[in-house]
């Protein structure tokens, strides 16, 4: 009977056909290990093998799933749409330890999730393993650097505090807060961007300690803005720089440091505020004025301090009134 049912030639061929180009190793007391042309010719780069010994798989070339054109090693494709998701899932069956993606040479990262029992707790975790920082780009570009030790970058890739940014920041809440650092060149410009960035009740600037160049003067000219620097001042110590924020005159000669003055000729400004600042008018091309306040009312100033306007009719602090308007300095 089995005689006769492997005579008929139909029959053979389709037992045949499925181990065309199939080659079999049997070795006695061993896990079978085969190689396959699935695409039934002679061509090695579609080939594929398998040892059950130790359960791998190997594909000398591309694997497609969902496509049958991969594009790449591992090229998976979906048509899931309306808002499903399509995932790789990578699960840990221990659930004992890490798992994720795993990869690089001379520095190793994981993208993955942890278990409960890590000391951080469970999580997912992007990490790098060896002492090697981690750059996160955009448009090919590093836009933010953490290091092997901790510190993080955002503008630099060598950050020298837990928290180094070059550039501004800006924080909305009660008031927006802006941090700067200075450029060495243009301060007087990036001062007077962030001004003209709050909004029309104000805000906060924060100055870090280090020499602005005000290469154009400074306008103050809503209400509200409070332009603070770092460092108390102390007029006993002569030439040092003090307080340590340091707004430096770069500008043509006999120009103005900083002037607060309403834009409309009628109009007043109110609750401002400078702080723990030195206005230095420089000795080459000096200032003429350091501090100007035209109708200004109820202010603060406090640990300000006005040296070296030795421009035309030098004046340190000027206080006026250009049309019909009060003067009123707060006191405290």
């Amino acid at each position: 009977m089995l005689i006769e049912f492997l005579a008929d030639p139909q029959i053979a061929r389709s037992i045949r056909n499925p181990f065309v180009g199939t080659v079999f190793p049997f070795v006695a007391g061993a896990c079978t290990t085969f190689a396959k042309d699935v695409g039934g010719g002679s061509g090695t780069d579609r080939q594929f093998g398998y040892s059950c010994g130790g359960g791998d798989f190997y594909f000398p070339g591309a694997v497609g799933i969902g496509t049958a054109a991969p594009a790449f090693k591992l090229d998976v494709a979906s048509a899931l749409g309306n808002g499903a998701q399509s995932y790789i899932r990578i699960s840990d069956t221990t659930a004992d330890v890490t798992g994720g993606f795993y990869g690089g040479a001379n520095a190793t990262l994981i993208i993955g999730a942890q278990r409960a029992g890590f000391s951080d707790g469970a999580g997912g975790i992007l990490d790098v393993t060896t002492n090697h920082p981690l750059f996160l780009k955009t448009n090919d570009q590093t836009r933010m650097t953490i290091l092997g030790g901790g510190n993080v970058g955002i503008g630099t890739s060598s950050p020298a505090e837990k928290l180094d940014v070059i550039g501004s920041i800006k924080s909305d809440g009660l008031n927006k807060i802006i941090f700067l650092k200075p450029n060495g060149s243009t301060d007087g410009t990036q001062i007077n961007d962030a001004i003209s960035a709050l909004p029309s009740n104000g805000g906060i600037i924060y100055l870090t300690p280090g020499v602005y160049h005000i290469n154009t003067k400074i306008i103050i000219a809503k209400n509200g803005v409070k332009l603070r620097g770092f460092g108390a001042c102390d007029p006993g110590l002569g030439a040092s720089d003090n307080p340590l924020t340091k707004l430096l005159w770069k500008g043509s000669s006999n120009g103005t440091v900083v002037e607060l003055k309403p834009s409309s000729s009628t109009a007043q400004i109110q609750d401002l505020e400078l702080s723990d600042l030195s206005i230095d008018g420089a000795t080459t091309n000096s200032a003429s004025i350091g501090l100007l306040l035209d109708r200004v009312l109820n202010s603060k100033f406090l640990n300000v301090r006005v040296r070296n306007c030795l421009g035309t009719n030098g004046t340190g602090i000027k206080m006026t009134t250009t049309s019909d308007g009060v003067n009123d300095l707060g006191t405290s």
